[in-house]
């Protein structure tokens, strides 16, 4: 096979040209057509290269504007229908349930439509203090006298736990007593059996004998300010989370038998009641003004009390540990 070169004169150039020509017709034609397709073929990967790389690069821009713009957007879409079902899950429940931890208890002392007389030398009975039983009589709350304005009160006092249901958290928008129903004490016989000790202060407190029946907060012996518990304090539930009140409730000591729940409103959905564990409402007891007959219990004795509601007999009405105070009159 000829090679032409730069020294090559112009006919070897020429024999060159000829010799090319005597090659495709001798076989060298394969040859071409192979360098061609090389050619072609170099040619096809590289375009495939470009348009792979293109393709990466296109791909990696497009998941960064994803990341970066369409993803945030489609996330916040997506945690907006959950929250906005959240909140409709919500507004139709009561964002706490309630466990009452400790019922009222009732006092010693008390009260019967009938004129029952008890003998000096009576056995105690039921409850230590010649209860003529729950057919006959009902158990008053504990006498109390405000130390702050000298207010005779019953008082009565219960706790409970409230945990949350909502899945956003919720505030306690209001706290109040509601009173379903008063009716008139007994007043045949009052057994007035006086507090002996006292009983721990509790956290809020609520006057049934104020038209005013949002919780209190309490003054430094137990009783109900005129300052609203839900002006000073803030709380809030959510799902899970579990608080605790205790509450006073407190009434005048002359008035009447009420029958009360607390109810406790929040931000979002219906409000809370709490009765007792018979789902009834709880009920705090007076004393009546006049009687028609009347003992004073002394511990293990008793004397008759002939002009109640004055001073009794021994002179003096221990209202709480510390405090002796004599009776009106």
């Amino acid at each position: 096979m000829l090679i032409a070169t730069p020294g090559d004169t112009g006919d070897e150039v020429e024999a060159f040209i000829k010799s090319l020509h005597s090659c495709r017709h001798a076989g060298c034609g394969v040859l071409l057509e192979l360098v061609d397709r090389a050619s072609t073929a170099v040619a096809s990967a590289g375009h495939a290269i470009i348009t792979i790389l293109l393709a990466v690069v296109g791909g990696v821009i497009a998941a960064w504007i994803y990341a970066r713009f369409l993803r945030p957007r489609r996330d916040f879409a997506a945690d907006n229908k959950v929250t906005a079902a959240h909140d409709r899950a919500d507004s139709k429940k009561p964002a706490a349930t309630v466990i009452l931890t400790q019922p009222p208890k009732p006092w010693f002392s008390w009260l019967s439509d009938d004129v029952i007389d008890i003998p000096p030398d009576a056995e105690r009975g039921m409850y230590n203090t010649r209860f003529p039983g729950h057919d006959r009589a009902i158990r008053t709350s504990m006498p109390y006298r405000n130390r702050t304005n000298g207010a005779d009160l019953v008082r009565s006092r219960l706790s409970f736990d409230l945990t949350g249901t909502h899945h956003t958290a919720t505030r306690i928008a209001s706290f109040k007593a509601v009173i379903d129903q008063r009716r008139p004490v007994p007043a045949g016989t009052v057994y007035y059996a006086a507090p002996q000790a006292g009983t721990g202060k509790g956290e809020i407190a609520f006057d049934l004998g104020s038209p005013d029946l949002n919780a209190r907060v309490q003054d430094r012996y137990g009783a109900p300010t005129a300052r609203h518990y839900l002006d000073e304090y803030t709380y809030e539930l959510v799902r899970g989370e579990s608080i605790g009140f205790i509450a006073g409730v407190f009434a005048p000591r002359y008035g009447d038998d009420i029958r009360y729940h607390l109810e406790i409103a929040f931000d979002a959905g219906p409000p809370v009641s709490i009765y007792n564990e018979a789902g009834e409402p709880f009920r705090i007891v007076g004393y009546p003004r006049t009687a028609r007959r009347a003992y004073f219990d002394t511990s293990i004795k008793h004397h008759d009390w002939p002009n109640y509601p004055h001073t009794p007999v021994d002179g003096l009405i221990q209202d709480t540990p510390g405090n002796t105070t004599r009776a009106n009159g």
